[in-house]
């Protein structure tokens, strides 16, 4: 009884770490496969790469943001969110977004070694930009 109540506590405290290591999060998908369940689902950051960034002015001064996100795992995953800010000159934000995948490449799910591009418009904004940070989340 008690080795139950502390794997319930580390599954309790400790589930989402766990979650994001693939070897559990494949069990937990198969295991939830064969009793009819849905597993929760796999998001890990550090497995997503976003390359080939780019922020162009277009002639009535809006913007096109262009990236490239690819997932790493070998899961497939979900709930991926990019949050964009624009600089001013003096570093300062001018404004900032975050766009969740459907927003940004009209699907919910990243599959497993799978890159997609991704293209913002963005209206313009009331101050000159500057540069631009962007982070997965």
């Amino acid at each position: 009884m008690a080795f139950a109540v502390l794997l319930a506590q580390v599954f309790y405290f400790e589930g989402e770490k766990l979650y994001r290591l693939p070897t559990v999060a494949a069990n937990w998908q198969r295991l939830c496969g064969m009793v009819g369940c849905r597993p929760p689902g796999y998001n890990n950051d550090l497995e997503l790469s976003v390359s080939h960034t780019d922020l162009q002015r277009q002639a009535d001064n809006s913007y096109v943001f262009s990236a490239a996100i690819t997932n790493h795992a070998v899961l497939s995953q979900e709930g991926t969110m990019l949050r964009l800010t624009l600089l001013g000159f003096n570093g300062q934000a001018i404004a900032e977004r975050a766009f969740s995948l459907p927003q940004l490449a009209g699907v919910a799910v990243l599959k497993p070694d799978q890159t997609l591009p991704i293209r913002l418009h963005i209206a313009a904004p009331a101050a000159q930009v500057g540069g631009y940070v962007f982070k997965l989340s």
